[in-house]
């Protein structure tokens, strides 16, 4: 039996029982008595490269959430559909894999089936909720259109939402701007495209996506209305 420090025991609390290794080592635990619990019959799984838990049994999304940024550092963000449900948004696309905006330099040491990463060489601003980085909002509610099967229907509830929710404070007219230009096609981002379908590896395998461009155009048509009705009341 190991005595895992006090210390430490409360960093695996606040990372849903996720530690890395130089957390375990930095909290206490020396070399060779990890390498003894993460090894083969040991008390704790590896999860990812130089991330270990005690947790048994199959890891929630949430956990998998926790793993994934422990293991890629600072150069990734949590995005789309994975953003938008821990965020606690009612119309986000149903998807319990965990999507990661990871900066194009950066290559992973592993791929798992429960991770899927999206290279871009523009992260744009995040943001720190529950001890996960987040990207912001209209972006992760622009990747989520972007990497669903949902249908236009379902796209334009899960922009409403969000621009009904409010992103970082801005004005209503700031919101649908910043919602609107995030729904284009980034260039940057691998897994996105933008007209015709295109391929993505999703944790090595080839996985097919089709745009959402439709969802700008109901947004800026709705604006649009707006605009009209506004003008007939002057």
């Amino acid at each position: 039996m190991v005595n895992i420090p006090e210390a430490l025991r409360a960093i695996a609390v606040e990372q849903r029982g996720m530690l890395t290794r130089q957390q375990c080592l930095d909290g206490g635990i020396k070399a060779a008595t990890l390498d003894r619990l993460t090894g083969e019959g040991g008390a704790w799984q590896r999860v990812l490269p130089r991330v270990y838990t005690g947790v048994t049994g199959d890891l929630s999304s949430l956990q998998w959430a926790h793993a994934a940024l422990l293991s890629l550092g600072e150069h990734a963000v949590l995005s789309g559909a994975t953003s938008l449900r821990l965020r606690g948004m009612q119309y986000a696309p149903a998807d319990e894999r965990v999507h990661v905006l990871l900066d194009a330099d950066r290559r992973p040491r592993k791929d798992v089936p429960q991770v899927v990463l999206h290279r871009t060489r523009r992260l744009g601003s995040s943001r720190l909720l529950g001890g996960l980085r987040h990207a912001n909002v209209a972006r992760a509610a622009a990747d989520a259109v972007r990497w669903s099967a949902a249908t236009d229907r379902e796209s334009v509830a899960t922009l409403s939402e969000v621009g009904a929710v409010g992103a970082g404070g801005r004005s209503a007219r700031d919101r649908g701007t910043q919602l609107g230009a995030a729904t284009r096609h980034d260039p940057t981002t691998e897994s996105a495209s933008a007209g015709a379908p295109t391929t993505r590896t999703c944790a090595g395998r080839t996985c097919c996506s089709s745009s959402r461009s439709t969802v700008s155009s109901t947004t800026a048509s709705g604006q649009g209305r707006s605009s009209r009705r506004g003008a007939g009341r002057r």
